[in-house]
């Protein structure tokens, strides 16, 4: 046991990606493996769990504009999917030296051939109480995600999303299906356990959860090295610089925007939510009050910035609210504010 001085550099990634086939996770998983696998100076390529029956290495030696060659190890995962055998890999690769680990995909561990869903009902077959099933299998499940947390190498995991169509209108006017993601196939709860979680649908990527400030709420097209490089800067404390130079602006403010009859923390506290609406908004897993306070300076800025799809609709689904039809943007936001404080005053007050 030993006590040190926290480090951002010291910390391992944890990132998923989850979206529907042909959403563009596995190549982005690898873009941003190759690139964390050279900024650790390791002399293994990153490493590939596949369980999707090699489609990762369609893009073996694939040649990138800007990193190059594509280069990765392979370890095939083949049925049965079961927590263990992820638990197995996860800790051949440990042994192997590896830096940075591709799980492509952590969906079949839940529900593929031989998966947790399936020795539920192996289970429930054999002692005829669901119940006591899942009291074998969650601790088997639970052992997969602590290898995952405790693994001492970054780690990339994709899942597939539950998939439903919707018709759109094409650029002639038609009317045309799009297969669109919804929540990643795995058991419920599993995004908790990363840094990173983002959304990809059609070669768009939207990060949902972010415990890195810069990437809170970020969306891209296509995402590039501009991403994996934002990423790392974020992982090695180098985007801290950043948010210490907005420190700064909030300290040398005139006076006269600081907020009337308010302490000096509670002005330096609005100073700094100020200058957040113009940039990032907090992560969707920020301190619940911290995103009250958010909102109402978003209504006292008249609620003309509308908020990224995905902060807005993580937030609904954490504190249980949506917007009364009709309502506008300005008390949408108060709505939420009194929404969050109304249930942590219930908590308090039950405590």
């Amino acid at each position: 046991m030993q006590i040190r001085r926290a480090s951002r550099s010291a910390a391992r990634l944890r990132a998923a990606l989850f979206g529907p086939a042909g959403s563009g996770k596995t190549y982005t998983a690898l873009l941003i493996a190759t690139h964390l696998n050279r900024q650790r100076g390791s002399q293994l390529p990153p490493l590939v769990i596949d369980t999707e029956r090699g489609s990762s290495e369609k893009y073996a030696n694939l040649q990138h504009p800007e990193l190059g060659l594509l280069e990765f190890d392979v370890l095939p995962l083949n049925p049965p999917y079961a927590p263990a055998r992820y638990v197995e890999a996860l800790r051949l690769a440990a042994q192997s030296g590896y830096q940075v680990v591709v799980v492509d995909s952590l969906s079949h561990a839940w529900i593929g051939q031989g998966g947790a869903l399936e020795m539920a009902d192996a289970a429930t077959a054999r002692t005829k109480n669901s119940f006591a099933a899942w009291r074998e299998v969650t601790p088997e499940h639970q052992k997969l995600v602590d290898a995952m947390i405790s693994a001492p190498f970054d780690l990339i995991a994709t899942m597939r999303s539950k998939t439903e169509y919707i018709v759109e209108q094409d650029e002639r006017g038609r009317a045309v299906p799009r297969k669109v993601g919804l929540a990643p196939v795995q058991r419920d709860g599993m995004e908790y356990e990363f840094d990173l979680v983002a959304d990809m649908d059609n070669a768009k990527l939207a990060v949902s959860k972010s415990r890195f400030f810069g990437l809170a709420g970020f969306a891209a097209h296509k995402p590039g090295l501009d991403f994996v490089r934002q990423l790392w800067a974020e992982m090695s404390g180098d985007g801290a610089q950043s948010q210490q130079t907005q420190a700064a602006k909030v300290e040398t403010q005139p006076a006269e925007q600081s907020v009337p009859n308010a302490s000096p923390d509670q002005q330096a506290q609005k100073a700094t939510l100020a200058e957040m609406s113009a940039a990032d908004y907090p992560p969707t897993d920020a301190p619940a009050q911290y995103i009250a306070e958010f909102c109402r300076l978003m209504a006292e800025q008249n609620g003309n910035q509308s908020p990224p799809r995905e902060w807005w609709s993580a937030l609904k689904v954490r504190f249980g609210w949506s917007p009364s039809k009709g309502m506008s943007l300005r008390d949408a936001y108060l709505s939420l504010a009194q929404k969050i404080t109304a249930e942590e005053q219930h908590v308090a007050n039950a405590g």
